[in-house]
């Protein structure tokens, strides 16, 4: 399986920590492509107990530990967390009814439907929703100040959040590039792996826009070029496949290392200039066998 990368506690200065972020496993809503936000409340399948079970066995066998385990409050993120946990005793749960700002979307009057044509909206749904539902704007006023707060404010050093596909899009084009429209770069699997470096310095906190997005740019294509020789030297599969989110499917974006305009970023939340996130893993879920592999 592809390796996870650790850290020091301090580098220069700076406080490092690291910061998993994980979707739930499959449920039977997610199965029949049925849409499914905070207003279903699915258990796992079969399917998705094994892939927690994986995802909980690579942990361990590559020697992760985790300080904090952080969930949603709806069953199928608690579920896969609490499955992950059975071999993570020294980690504190972070129980999900405490922090409900980390539910997914809203999809309001098109909960459980099957074939919803999502694609009119994702151009112009920053602030759009579904007749009822959330905006991506209402989803990271919610969501983004708690991945902030614990960081800056707790002490654990190596903490995994276990959430939904839709939450994990928004959050990652909100952090690492402080741009909501960023958020389908990111695709996502059934707790597929998101590993970020997260340094903190209170003492400077002037990285230039410019400066951090090319720091976030310049990782996500470190670690493509790492991932794909790694899988010609050991096999296995490529990651950033197309993949199936909201009953859509989503092309590569085929990010690259220009033709951003920093001034045109679109992003309500109040961001903390001290904290750097730089991705080092997405998208992995080296740890699912071809039968328990899903792609929506």
């Amino acid at each position: 399986m592809y390796p996870f990368q650790k850290f020091e506690d301090f580098d220069n200065g700076k406080i490092q920590k690291t910061l998993y972020l994980t979707r739930h496993g499959e449920t039977p809503t997610n199965a029949a492509r049925i849409l499914q936000g905070s207003g279903i409340d699915s258990d796992l399948s079969e399917r998705g107990i094994g892939q927690a079970k994986k995802l909980r066995d690579r942990f361990e066998v590559s020697g992760v530990i985790f300080d904090l385990i952080v969930y949603s409050s709806m069953k199928r993120a608690k579920q896969t967390a609490e499955i992950i946990a059975e071999k993570q005793s020294a980690a504190k749960l972070l129980v999900g009814d405490e922090i409900k700002g980390l539910r997914e979307i809203g999809w309001g009057n098109w909960e459980g439907q099957k074939g919803v044509d999502l694609k009119p909206l994702l151009d112009k749904w920053k602030i759009a929703s579904a007749p009822n539902g959330e905006s991506p704007k209402d989803c990271e006023l919610r969501s983004v100040p708690i991945i902030y707060d614990l960081l800056i404010n707790r002490p654990e050093k190596n903490i995994l959040f276990v959430i939904h596909g839709r939450l994990l899009r928004l959050i990652l084009g909100s952090i690492l590039h402080r741009d909501l429209r960023r958020m389908n770069d990111y695709s996502h699997h059934n707790t597929s792996v998101n590993l970020l470096k997260v340094s903190i310095d209170k003492s400077n906190c002037l990285i230039k826009a410019e400066a951090r997005e090319l720091k976030v740019m310049e990782a996500i294509r470190q670690f493509r070029i790492k991932r794909t020789q790694w899988v010609k030297e050991n096999g296995g599969f490529q990651v950033m496949q197309k993949s199936i989110d909201d009953n859509v499917e989503i092309e590569d974006t085929n990010i690259e290392l220009n033709g951003f305009r920093i001034e045109e970023r679109v992003s309500f939340v109040e961001h903390d200039d001290s904290v750097m996130f730089e991705p080092i893993i997405l998208d992995d879920f080296d740890h699912l066998p071809k039968e328990l592999q899903s792609f929506y």
